[in-house]
């Protein structure tokens, strides 16, 4: 008989093991948790939820909101090393070689200055504002391009 029951690892009570779904297609294994409690609290609850599966979405997002930061940094830093090879540390001593400044404008961003990186080799050259990195994007990092645009601009000039 002792095989025809099973403990729900939730509320705990012995119960028949017709009370416990099956776990996937093979029906080979029962779940740990009850019909009942499955119900209530969702079958696959945990990592710290421990509630009803109404407010799960809110546990989920209040859990974002207090570990947002760290979460954001983590990316940061997975981005850092990951597209251009260097580590939060060297993203700040760059800042310091610059003195906060976008190396082609020279002024300093109120907003965070964006790694400058050679798209055919990878290597970073510089930080800049969004502004100037916009402009070397949009330029398609071609030297010749940018002087043609230069040299457009310096003759459409008008005179003050």
């Amino acid at each position: 008989m002792a095989g025809d029951t099973k403990t729900c690892t939730k509320c705990r009570e012995v119960k028949p093991l017709t009370e416990f779904d099956y776990k996937g297609q093979r029906q080979v294994e029962r779940r740990a948790r009850c019909r009942v409690c499955a119900e209530k609290y969702g079958v696959r609850g945990g990592g710290g939820f421990d509630g009803p599966i109404g407010t799960r979405r809110e546990y989920h997002q209040r859990w974002y909101r207090k570990h947002k930061q760290k979460i954001l940094a983590n990316c940061k830093t997975y981005r850092l090393g990951k597209k251009f090879g260097i580590t939060p540390e060297r993203l700040e001593e760059m800042k310091q070689e610059q003195n906060g400044k976008c190396a082609l404008c020279e002024k300093v961003s109120e907003l965070a200055l964006h790694v400058d990186h050679d798209h055919a080799t990878g290597k970073v050259r510089a930080l800049l504002c969004g502004t100037c990195n916009q402009m070397l994007g949009m330029a398609y990092d071609q030297p010749a391009l940018l002087r043609k645009a230069a040299d457009y601009l310096e003759g459409h000039a008008t005179s003050q």
